[in-house]
């Protein structure tokens, strides 16, 4: 079994930003990848 990862996050901006800005760059997979990662960071999903 692989090693367990861990990362910190420094919130930069409020959940509901984000969230908004997800919706907003729907059609760019690349960006919205990302912004899925870092919301899931921020709400404790590792």
């Amino acid at each position: 079994m692989g090693r367990r990862r861990i990362y910190e996050v420094a919130k930069r901006i409020p959940v509901e930003e984000l969230d908004k800005r997800i919706k907003r760059l729907e059609n760019d997979t690349g960006v919205l990848k990302r912004l899925y990662f870092i919301r899931y960071l921020y709400r404790g999903m590792r």
